[in-house]
């Protein structure tokens, strides 16, 4: 469990975690759940997160699921924009806060941007 995960699930959230982003794509396939919220990190293991959006946003039954980005890197302008344009939101995880992190959930399962 990812300390993501943890959050959400201290806050009454179900959360469901994957090891890298083909595990995601897996679990998103699945028929068996329905997500209303994917959070991605950018730099993933096996698939990159870039790849996992690529694949949610090509794919009719996710292409309106939210997706929070979160990234390590400080990214360059042009990617700030690429970041902007495929997600829902952004989070860095260099001061990263929980309380933050916590409304941007709430917010965009909402469907609040």
């Amino acid at each position: 469990m990812t300390s993501y995960s943890r959050i959400l699930t201290s806050q009454g959230y179900v959360a469901v975690s994957a090891a890298d982003g083909d595990e995601a794509m897996a679990l998103l396939m699945s028929k068996e759940d329905t997500y209303h919220l994917l959070i991605v990190d950018l730099l993933m293991p096996v698939c990159d997160g870039w790849y996992l959006i690529e694949f949610v946003r090509n794919d009719e039954r996710l292409i309106s699921l939210p997706i929070l980005a979160i990234t390590g890197l400080s990214p360059a302008f042009d990617e700030v924009e690429k970041i902007k344009a495929s997600c829902d939101d952004v989070m860095m995880k260099d001061g990263f806060e929980i309380m933050k992190f916590s409304d941007k959930v709430a917010d965009l399962i909402a469907g609040k941007k």
